[in-house]
C-alpha cells in the first residue's frame, strides 16, 4: 500500500469511530462459501451465514468482501477474474443506487468508506507472527492486491 494511502486511513480513524459516523454490524468472513446465491433465479443473495466473525464497527469495512469474490489466489499470486473490471463497476453503480450518487459532499464520506474498508483489509490480511511462511505470503499477496484497488 502506497504510504499516502496508509496515511490517508490512519487520519481517517478518529472519524471512523466518532458518534457521527455510521457503526454497523460487519461480517469479517465475506467470502464465497458464506453466501448463498439463487440459482433459480437471478442471482439474488438469499443468505449469509457464519457471523461468529460479525463486529459492530464503522460502515464499510465489510467491503473488503468484494475484492475476495473477483479474483482468487493463484499458484503466482493473486488473479482477478476477467471482467473484474466490469464487475467492480456494476456494485459501484448499484452502491451509488442504494446509497445516493456521489456528489461534492458525498466525495468526503466515501472517502471515509473507502478508508473503513482499507482498514478492515489491514485487519484481516496483515501477516501474524505465528502464521507459517506460507500462509504469511498468501496473506501478503492478498493485502497487496486488495489494497492496489479502490471499491468506490
Amino acid at each position: 500500500m502506497p504510504k499516502t494511502r496508509l496515511s490517508d486511513v490512519r487520519r481517517r480513524l478518529p472519524r471512523l469511530f466518532s458518534q457521527d459516523y455510521p457503526q454497523v454490524l460487519n461480517h469479517f468472513d465475506l467470502q464465497e462459501p458464506n453466501i448463498y446465491v439463487s440459482i433459480a433465479g437471478e442471482g439474488h443473495v438469499d443468505g449469509v451465514v457464519d457471523w461468529v466473525d460479525a463486529r459492530v464497527s464503522p460502515f464499510g469495512m465489510s467491503l473488503y468482501g468484494l475484492e475476495t469474490l473477483l479474483g482468487f489466489l493463484g499458484q503466482s499470486g493473486w488473479v482477478w477474474h476477467a471482467r473484474n473490471e466490469h464487475l467492480r463497476g456494476v456494485f459501484r453503480e448499484e452502491f451509488y443506487k442504494t446509497a445516493g450518487s456521489p456528489n461534492l459532499q458525498a466525495q468526503e464520506r466515501l472517502a471515509d468508506i473507502e478508508a473503513a474498508r482499507a482498514l478492515a483489509i489491514l485487519r484481516l490480511y496483515a501477516p501474524r507472527e505465528h502464521q507459517d511462511p506460507d500462509s504469511r505470503e498468501a496473506f501478503l499477496t492478498m493485502l497487496e492486491a486488495f489494497l492496489e484497488v479502490r471499491a468506490l
